[in-house]
């Protein structure tokens, strides 16, 4: 079945019996009656599928009949192949003609039911219903957007004049309801950034809470965020308590006298003014327990969005709070909304009058954003399409029913998730499998997709191409949402709304899909067989539903064990000893396991069909021996275990294809399928040398990740090999990670990259290269001054002890570096560096941190171009005139977002503040309107303490020195609107701000 997923939500495992039935017909005597018996089923069964089930897809939205059809296929051939895995030829001792016999009725009913179905219903399926959508979908298409905050001004102002009226000084909640869909987040969101910066509150947090969410976990984001210097606790009682305590206990001021040579302690009882938003808060008893954790603070403020009306007045009972009543967008603001999101389509020819044409689909929309959203990433996923025909769908659609809001977002889903292929079909629905406000990670999600199956291989291309491609699709049509980080200027992963989520999991109920522990839990006698189960360790209930309901998971496939943030020691996997005898396992997924040690996976060589297997953080240090007798294993991913020894018998694994490890590993680089070998440390000349072996013997190695110790540089002989493989080699990503590497060891690599590239003639021309030169023992005193032979050089992270003028125009001249992450202890002011126009063209991802600089660098007209993302460290230092100089932040024109870590060491708050201002100003001359986050690091001088104010005015006669560790977003103020976005997405999206008095010697 060449070309053809494995599995697939339809057919379920069709392809991949017909598959097993054509091999053991193969390898079988053709006279033999085993042989004969194979070969009747495989025909019947290919019947089936080509004359009925391939020319019913899409008939089921429909005919319900033909989904009930269908299932009991999937069934029956699930059982087919479970039967064929445990039967080997080798080891049938009973003769299986009765089973054939059984399967084979099972197979002419299901024909027979098929063509009474076709008579009854007139059904004349065609062709082209089973033909797949080819996908040609630009690999760097996912990018980062801002969200249409103009559409939520006036909401947004109104409720800001209320949350800031300082006439009423006792604590105000205020909440947010609204049905699911009508963007609460976004306007809460907008709010929360607008108050940030105006200095009226001393610490904030913002927390989603959702339907399942623990509330150890819940309690533990806002401790985290209010004082991060805080552990985590696994006690909600214990949480609470420090959470008041630090909100509601006296603070004590040490002020140091140089005359008296004495301490003297003042005593300030303050009241700390908090604002925390809670997003998606379901139940009233969700708020009583957080309630608990508040006190009722002066002048503190806490936003709450629910959908659910009684939870909303309940949260905000008092006189001083307000409840919000959020609405659809009227006509006005839907459209600007959805053009928004469908520039591409306007600016081409053929969709002339596209304004007007697409009225349907938004009177579908109903002024719901989320449903506008989805709907103008349905347009612009099939903008091949004459406008025409999509014009006549929404036309025939609406005519047919008014549409409620609700209504309309359904359809809006039915119809995009329609419109995706097969195989695109089956990884959407897949995502079931994660629970709410989870980040789901990229790289894991596609090697899962590939375990499951759900991947097909187009012209014998790299499946890992596929799985981009298909998790680009979902972001470009708005059915997940992309989360990016300064690791990369793809996203590294998705969130998914909540909505969609729960649109997800009513379609994998209906076709069991997957089940989840929830579910598992919550619901009645499961009727059907669980194949996919997924459980999360953040919920206590879930802990122990594997030993519970063993029953019902004996023909499991895959096991799914996801960690929650904010649980340290989640507990061991309830029976995870009786995991074992599923002997149907194929995927099994531990993303933590604190508790299990090396006795827990004596056996695990009994899972026979394994081909995932991924063993997070855990107490295990060694592997079992038999681990050799997996196989079938195709992916072993061990990038979150540090330190676990690899048996000796891990050689026999010929099978691997995916490796992720952070070790070295000598039998790994023997393996003749390899294609991915990730994060492995090349520790020893021997196993360097294994790397060259490979990559000279290897015709499937498409992603290589090396870890370089300054322990075992490789001598300039056996570099001068290994770059000599890689540039001959079909590498579509090469990672070099450099640990400890100072000037000489990085110069001999750049200089042996030369040499090879020069005396071959031919350039490396991956699709990533990444080189990250780790200095943390001892930073570069400079960039090699010949870095430039690496040109094709796509990710670059670097420690220099000074960067001037002469390593930025080395650096500028890598024209394809997409990603800088550059740290310097100084730049030197009186040298300012310079980045002109042609430096830096296709440079999206810039992160600049110094230690001893306000300026360093500076910005000229046509500088880095295609910026979308900076980091960027600025030093606050006493200055006699209080005014910092222009530094060309303005020239960067495609800025989206911006994170500015201001270093306050000793430094006042009115230099800070001055210096804040000039970010902000530059800022705002840029078109784009990029969010702006800043973040205060370094001890800080306040000249002045008084009892009785907020920290934030304490006055007294001597200056006093506090921390300030935390962070606030600001949308940068432009001459149209704000500009903000949606909760970030990386190590930046935890807002928080903490004042601490500290002890300052003058």
């Amino acid at each position: 079945m060449e070309g053809l997923p494995v599995v697939c939500y339809w057919t379920g495992a069709m392809n991949s019996v017909l598959d097993k039935l054509t091999k053991l017909n193969n390898h079988s005597n053709p006279a033999d009656k085993f042989s004969m018996l194979t070969a009747n089923l495989k025909e019947d069964l290919l019947g089936l599928k080509e004359n009925f089930c391939d020319k019913l897809t899409g008939q089921q939205a429909k005919h319900k009949q033909v989904d009930v059809c269908m299932k009991q296929v999937r069934e029956l051939v699930f059982k087919i192949e479970d039967w064929i895995d445990q039967n080997p030829e080798s080891n049938l001792v009973v003769d299986p003609t009765q089973k054939f016999d059984y399967f084979k009725a099972k197979i002419h009913g299901a024909r027979e039911r098929f063509t009474r179905y076709f008579d009854l219903h007139k059904l004349v399926p065609t062709e082209t219903d089973a033909a797949p959508i080819k996908i040609t979908i630009n690999p760097r298409l996912p990018v980062e957007e801002k969200y249409c905050f103009g559409i939520f001004d006036g909401p947004s102002n109104e409720l800001v004049k209320y949350l800031t009226d300082e006439k009423e000084e006792m604590r105000k909640v205020v909440s947010v309801v609204g049905r699911e869909g009508l963007g609460k987040t976004t306007l809460a969101l907008s709010i929360y950034s607008k108050l940030q910066h105006r200095d009226l509150f001393q610490c904030q947090a913002f927390v989603s809470v959702g339907q399942r969410t623990p509330m150890m976990k819940i309690l533990n984001n806002i401790l985290s965020q209010i004082n991060p210097r805080r552990r985590i606790f696994q006690d909600v009682r214990r949480i609470i308590t420090q959470l008041r305590e630090y909100l509601c206990t006296k603070r004590y001021l040490q002020l140091h006298c140089y005359i008296w040579l004495t301490i003297l302690t003042l005593s300030v009882h303050l009241h700390v003014r908090y604002f925390i938003l809670v997003d998606g808060i379901q139940s009233t008893w969700a708020w009583k327990v957080i309630n608990c954790a508040l006190p009722n603070n002066h002048g503190s403020r806490v936003l709450i969005t629910t959908s659910i009306v009684d939870v909303g007045r309940y949260c905000s009972s008092y006189p001083n709070d307000f409840v919000y009543q959020m609405e659809v967008l009227n006509k006005e603001n839907s459209r600007i909304l959805f053009l928004s999101k469908t520039v591409t389509l306007q600016k081409e020819e053929k969709w002339a009058g596209f304004e007007e044409d697409s009225c349907y689909m938004l009177k579908m929309c109903g002024g719901m954003p989320l449903a506008i959203i989805v709907a103008a990433g349905l347009l612009l996923a099939r903008k091949s399409e004459a406008l025409a025909e999509l014009k006549m769908v929404g036309e025939s659609i609406y005519s047919l029913k008014e549409y409620s809001p609700s209504e309309g977002l359904t359809k809006i889903l039915q119809m995009s998730y329609a419109d995706l292929s097969l195989p695109m079909k089956s990884c959407f629905l897949y995502l079931s499998v994660f629970p709410e406000n989870y980040t789901i990670n990229k790289h894991c999600l596609i090697l899962l997709w590939e375990a499951e199956g759900f991947l097909e291989r187009i012209d014998k291309e790299w499946s890992w191409l596929t799985g981009k491609r298909y998790f680009n699709e979902l972001i470009s049509r708005r059915l997940i949402q992309p989360v990016f980080t300064f690791e990369d200027d793809e996203p590294m992963g998705c969130t998914i709304h909540g909505v969609i989520l729960d649109f997800i999991r009513s379609l994998s109920r209906e076709e069991n899909f997957t089940m989840t522990a929830a579910e598992l839990n919550s619901g009645p006698f499961p009727c059907d067989t669980i194949r996919r189960f997924s459980l999360d360790c953040g919920n206590e209930d879930e802990a122990d539903t594997l030993s519970t309901s063993s029953v019902h998971l004996s023909s499991m496939r895959s096991l799914i064990h996801l960690r929650a943030a904010g649980k340290l020691d989640p507990p061991v996997i309830g029976g995870f000893m009786d995991i074992f005898p599923f002997k149907l396992m194929r995927v099994l997924h531990l993303e933590v396991a604190s508790n299990l040690q090396n006795h827990h996976l004596h056996g695990i060589g009994g899972l026979v069909l394994l081909r995932y297997l991924m063993l997070g953080v855990s107490g295990i240090t060694r592997l079992p021996q038999d681990m050799g007798e997996l196989e079938r294993l195709e992916t072993l991913d061990l990038s979150s275990s540090q330190h676990i020894t690899l048996p000796a018998s891990i050689v026999k694994l010929q099978k691997l294809t995916h490796v992720r490890l952070i070790q070295d590993a000598a039998g790994i680089w023997e393996m003749p399928e390899l294609e991915v070998a990730s994060g492995i440390c090349a520790g020893s000349s021997s196993s360097f040398a294994k790397v060259v072996e490979l990559l000279r013997k290897s015709q499937r190695l498409r992603m290589l990740g090396l870890t370089l110790t300054s322990a075992s540089i490789p001598t300039e002989i056996d570099l001068l090999s290994f770059i000599d493989e890689v540039v001959k080699s079909k590498l579509q990503s090469l990672s070099l990670n450099c640990a400890c590497y100072g000037d000489d060891a990085t110069t001999l690599l750049v200089d042996s990259w030369e040499k090879v590239t020069a005396s071959l003639g031919k350039i490396f021309e991956p699709q990533r290269f990444q080189l990250s030169i780790d200095g943390s023992c001892q930073y570069l005193v400079r960039v090699p001054p010949n870095m430039g032979s690496l040109a094709t050089l796509t990710h670059l992270s670097i420690r220099l002890d000074v960067i001037e003028s002469e390593g930025f125009l080395v650096l500028g001249s890598l024209t394809n570096l997409i990603l800088l992450n550059l740290s310097a202890i100084d730049c030197p002011e009186r040298r300012r560096s310079v980045i002109r126009k042609g430096m830096f063209p296709c440079l999206k991802v810039f992160s600049f941190r110094n230690e001893h600089s306000w300026m360093g660098l500076e910005f000229k007209g046509g500088a880095m171009p295609q910026l979308q993302r900076l980091e960027r460290t600025f030093v606050v230092r006493t200055r006699w005139n209080q005014e910092y100089p222009d530094i060309g932040i303005e020239h960067l024109t495609c800025l989206i977002k911006v994170y500015a870590t201001i270093n306050c060491n000793r430094a006042k708050v009115s230099e800070v503040e001055a210096a804040e201002a000039t970010i902000i100003a530059q800022l705002s001359k840029i078109a784009t309107e990029p969010v702006l986050y800043f973040r205060r690091s370094g001890y800080m001088l306040q000249s002045q303490v008084s009892e009785g104010t907020s920290l934030r005015h304490i006055k007294d006669d001597d200056d006093q020195i506090w921390e300030d560790e935390g962070q606030h977003s600001i949308p940068v103020p432009s001459k149209s609107k704000l500009s903000q976005t949606r909760k970030d997405d990386d190590k930046h999206s935890v807002f928080s701000k903490k004042v601490v008095f500290q002890n300052a010697q003058k």
